[in-house]
């Protein structure tokens, strides 16, 4: 008999539920965006029931096109941006908006954390070395910041569990799922006591957690009816999108690296051990017994997006255009070389003041330069974090993974494989934390007997072009991006320190 499995991946923009088969092939998807503020400079904001609104939308979607094979699915999990928090009431009410992954307005609670706490002692608890991007200090300078809110006794819900709730009638997340918030003991899964108190939070107000792919419950009447999904479809346990990501695209250690080209450039092996190192940051994986070495360069495809805003070249055409002209310039940019630390930085310097920059302009150089030279950037910036990770375990990846939306940038791809000096193939579905997701809801509900075994039959690459004749070229400009932060590291502080001093408005003569 025939039978699919639906991944529902809650992402940054957007959300896109897929039904998959057994043999991994998305046979129907639904999909639908929800917005994200930015009210102030670093302060990354989205409306909770907006973000449910739109998983509901989506699976919706997903249900009218699967028509009279809606009988045929046998189960759903979750995938879902990182970091992302709601603080609701008690009844699921919420009591903020919830702030993003992308949020950086904790600089204050890093600092202090790393005073009270010891930055060692947070690396070895919780596998991340403290900056902004975990939720632990987003959650400490709200509290802080807003003590109304914490008089109200908020409860805390990962997306995982925010979904759960609207889903199930109840919220639970997974260790997997809740780990990115940085609450975790990464060895153990277990909610750190210290931690959850230093948050300032009560550790009733934190919702339960099990293994990814454990059964959850079935789909509320209500939410049946209104998607027309099959009453009390299973929900099994999901991971965060990175983790869900690494399980789709086939990724079962630390020979293959998968590697996400999305909003932020995301990439990862898996280990059966738990280490931990500045070199990258140690996740809980989706599979249990499994964590993911992770590196994490938070302004990845957005470096870009950025990039042809600035040039007023952000339609799709022009976008074309440029990196077509781009394409025809000699490896290296004509000598124009980016640091892509638009949004700081994390591994392996975890500095949040980090700034990006172009260096090498001369007058001649134009927008196609600057495009090239980002795109340069990002790549370099990669193969940085896999030296990394190789020095830090011992282990060379041997084998890349490119998935999401950037896989199909032919620039960035070429460049990258000219530059990561290891085999580079592309996953066959473009939705892999979907897949992944999928893939837990497979196991969960016996459809196969292991996480290898579903990945065997479900995950599937191709290979990519062949490295091009500018490795030499390439390998002479990873010499001199090597060391680049290091001789701007001084400066970036200072800038910082300038942003930071409020402005004034010039006096006016008489005034």
């Amino acid at each position: 008999m025939s039978a699919l499995v639906i991944g529902l991946d809650a992402s940054t923009t957007g959300s896109k539920a897929v039904a998959f088969d057994l043999e991994g092939l998305a046979v129907a998807e639904g999909r639908a965006l929800h917005e994200l503020h930015c009210p102030q400079p670093d302060a990354w904001e989205q409306e909770p029931e907006a973000l449910w609104g739109s998983a509901l939308a989506a699976l919706t979607q997903l249900s009218h096109a699967l028509g009279a094979r809606r009988h045929e699915v046998r189960a759903l999990a979750l995938a879902h941006q990182r970091e992302t928090y709601v603080l609701s009431d008690a009844h699921g009410v919420p009591l903020a908006p919830a702030r993003s992954w992308m949020d950086s307005r904790a600089r204050r609670a890093v600092a202090r954390a790393e005073r009270e706490l010891g930055a060692r002692y947070l690396l070895e608890l919780t596998g991340k070395a403290p900056c902004t991007t975990p939720a632990l200090y987003k959650l400490r300078e709200q509290l802080d910041d807003a003590p109304e809110l914490r008089r109200q006794s908020p409860r805390l819900l990962d997306v995982h569990a925010w979904l759960c709730w609207k889903l199930l009638g109840r919220p639970v997340s997974t260790t997997a799922s809740a780990d990115p918030l940085g609450l975790l003991e990464v060895q153990t899964g277990r909610w750190s006591p210290r931690l959850v108190e230093w948050a300032r939070l009560d550790e009733r107000a934190l919702p339960p957690l099990v293994t990814p792919g454990q059964h959850l419950g079935g789909l509320t009447p209500a939410v049946a009816a209104s998607t027309g999904l099959p009453v009390d479809l299973p929900l099994f346990g999901g991971a965060g999108d990175g983790q869900a990501a690494a399980l789709g695209a086939g990724v079962q250690s630390l020979e293959r690296w998968y590697v996400n080209l999305g909003s932020a450039l995301v990439g990862g092996g898996v280990s059966r051990r738990c280490e931990r190192s500045l070199a990258f940051r140690t996740l809980i994986g989706a599979e249990p017994g499994t964590w993911l070495l992770e590196s994490d360069l938070r302004s990845g495809m957005l470096a870009e997006r950025w990039l042809l805003q600035l040039c007023g070249q952000d339609s799709a055409p022009a976008r074309r255009a440029l990196g077509e002209e781009a394409a025809r310039l000699p490896p290296g940019a004509d000598g124009v070389l980016f640091l892509p630390y638009l949004a700081g930085v994390m591994n392996p310097h975890w500095d949040d003041d980090a700034s990006g920059c172009f260096l090498g302009l001369r007058s001649h150089h134009g927008p196609a330069h600057l495009y090239r030279a980002v795109v340069e950037g990002l790549a370099l910036e990669q193969r940085l974090a896999l030296d990394a990770l190789a020095e830090a375990t011992g282990q060379r990846a041997s084998e890349l993974v490119l998935v999401g939306g950037g896989a199909d940038h032919d620039l960035l791809r070429r460049v990258m494989i000219d530059l990561s000096g290891r085999r580079v193939c592309r996953a066959t579905t473009r939705e892999v934390s979907a897949l992944g997701a999928a893939l837990l809801a497979a196991v969960g509900c016996g459809l196969y007997g292991s996480h290898a075994l579903a990945q065997a039959a479900m995950c599937h690459t191709r290979e990519v072009e062949p490295p091009s004749d500018a490795v030499e070229t390439h390998a002479a400009q990873l010499e001199v991006y090597r060391g680049v932060y290091r001789q701007l590291q001084a400066l970036g502080h200072s800038l910082q320190r300038l942003r930071d001093v409020p402005l004034t408005p010039p006096s006016t003569p008489g005034g």
